[in-house]
């Protein structure tokens, strides 16, 4: 399973800006601008989230967290009217996805916390820049393709850092090795 690269989050950014704009512009001569905002985050969001899972290295609960999402995300658009505050609790949820499959520590999760801040804080900017709704897109998640620089544990304290191998035995060969190392003389 490979997992997530910046280069390769640099590249979804750009397809997702892209992406974005063209939803938008064929749903505002159906709805109304703050919803065709609302269901642009939304398809874009689900599209970031199932890159996420797919380059997660755990298997289990990836259809229950999509469910979960879908649920969470049609409450949102019953009861937030406003695109703010729902592009907010989209990358909340991002988040907390994060989290849970790609941290093992509070510390890492909250450095990614930050990350969001500084991802929404891009998207606003830009927004009230140049008012346009690609480098919006473009600067939230080329901010947002920086977590794969956040280390899974920032908690190891004096631990060497295990260097991630392309097959499963590689990574089992290393891992006994390092074990031998700490229990030898």
């Amino acid at each position: 399973m490979k997992t997530a690269t910046f280069p390769e989050g640099v590249i979804l950014a750009l397809a997702s800006s892209v992406i974005g704009v063209v939803s938008y512009t064929a749903l505002v001569p159906i709805v109304d601008g703050e919803m065709a905002i609302c269901l642009t985050v939304a398809c874009l969001s689900l599209g970031y989230i199932i890159y996420l899972l797919k380059r997660s290295r755990e298997r289990i609960g990836l259809f229950s967290t999509v469910v979960i999402w879908v649920l969470l995300t049609i409450v949102m658009f019953l009861f937030i009217p406003s695109p703010l505050l729902f592009l907010t609790i989209q990358l909340g949820l991002v988040w907390v996805i994060r989290c849970l499959y790609f941290y093992a520590s509070v510390i890492s999760a909250l450095a990614d916390l930050v990350l969001v801040g500084f991802s929404l804080m891009a998207a606003v900017w830009a927004a009230y820049q140049t008012e346009s709704l690609f480098l919006s897109i473009w600067c939230c998640l080329l901010v947002n393709a920086l977590f794969v620089f956040i280390p899974v544990d920032m908690q190891q304290h004096g631990a060497e850092p295990m260097p991630v191998y392309p097959d499963r035995f590689q990574q089992a060969y290393q891992v006994a090795e390092s074990a031998l190392k700490r229990t030898l003389p």
